[in-house]
């Protein structure tokens, strides 16, 4: 089926696209047809990352190359880097099966894999098996962990203590990770002494969105206040903080300082903005910088700003009822279907208490 699929394929002459050609290469060597695969690698003209990646692994099944520990972790880098899990999974039996030495190098590359595709159990695994762990290797686990979101956030801030605990030294994206997290937690205590730490080893980093989110709007401002150069991220992550306590006045009222500042607004921006003027049932201001996102910012109000966080209901809830608001019921059909279509559900009211650094969910 699948030669007759390529054929067809070649019929319509989309056998020089890259992602066909990789797609047909990686169909041949899953199905041990390796001569073949050589055959097609070796008379095509297209040829990345993944059409490499695929032929070293055939080289390795048919035996004629026995990649050292420099190779793998070229390979696996790779694997990292296009999200293949199928074919990092395979490198790393490889590795188990040829006993390779599991250097510190080659234990990073393979947790970057696990955790760029989710797989966090084999990611802790190798990470937990490591004799000597570097700064790359607690800050591959600490990111991937705050970037999943909430649900893996606790995990990032527990090995962020460990760290302190074995007295190794976090860097600036260590430290951005853990806010992160924090925010997403409401995990106060442990930013607070994050913004320390900032401050003493005088780190630029914006600590805003984390006391805003954390519920300590007053610090927020305090803190951006401060700031000795606010840009439109700043900015930004003030106007989404008091947009977040529901302070709809105030929300506009730094938008609008940060339009008299001559800094330009973005999608995130807007989002903000607007999810002020929602809540506080501020219509025709709503209205009103809607309409200026493309007239006069350039910045379309496109569905594609659901892809900020496509697991976030109340976004598409958003997007829905602004357009509804200024009658573009298709789209506001649209952003509803695409909710529907993803399976995503409207994020139930939840709020987080810290307890002696410990944050606990109250639903």
């Amino acid at each position: 089926m699948g030669h007759e699929i390529f054929g067809h394929v070649l019929k319509l002459s989309f056998g020089g696209d890259i992602f066909v050609h990789n797609a047909f290469l990686h169909f041949l060597v899953s199905c041990g047809e390796l001569d073949a695969a050589n055959k097609v690698f070796g008379e095509s003209l297209v040829r990345d990352l993944v059409s490499w990646n695929s032929l070293i692994y055939r080289e390795m099944k048919l035996g004629n190359i026995n990649p050292d520990e420099i190779t793998m972790i070229v390979v696996i880098t790779a694997c990292a880097q296009l999200d293949d899990l199928n074919l990092g999974l395979e490198f790393h039996q490889y590795i188990r099966e040829k006993r390779l030495n599991m250097s510190a190098s080659l234990a990073n590359a393979l947790m970057d894999v696990y955790v760029k595709c989710g797989v966090f159990e084999e990611a802790k695994a190798v990470f937990e098996r490591m004799e000597d762990k570097t700064m790359v290797s607690w800050t591959t686990m600490v990111v991937g962990y705050a970037k999943s979101g909430s649900q893996r956030g606790k995990e990032a801030l527990s090995l962020f203590h460990e760290m302190q605990s074995m007295n190794v030294n976090p860097d600036e994206v260590t430290m951005v990770s853990c806010l992160s997290a924090c925010a997403q937690l409401g995990a106060l205590d442990v930013g607070v002494w994050i913004h320390r730490y900032i401050e003493k080893h005088s780190l630029s980093l914006n600590v805003v969105d984390m006391y805003a989110k954390c519920g300590n709007l007053a610090k927020a401002l305090q803190v951006f206040v401060e700031l000795p150069g606010r840009n439109a991220l700043t900015y930004t992550a003030m106007i989404c903080g008091i947009a977040l306590h529901g302070d709809a006045q105030d929300a506009l009222s730094c938008f609008q300082h940060m339009i008299d500042a001559g800094l330009m607004p973005d999608e995130i921006t807007f989002l903000g903005v607007l999810s002020a003027c929602c809540h506080g049932g501020l219509v025709e201001e709503g209205l009103k910088i809607f309409s200026q996102m493309t007239s006069k910012y350039k910045v379309p109000p496109k569905i594609e700003l659901l892809e900020l966080d496509p697991t976030d209901g109340g976004t598409y809830v958003l997007s829905s009822n602004m357009y509804a608001e200024s009658n573009m019921w298709h789209k506001a059909r649209e952003a509803r279907k695409m909710m529907r279509e993803r399976g995503v559900d409207k994020t139930p009211g939840c709020s987080s208490i810290e307890i002696s650094g410990m944050c606990m969910n109250l639903l």
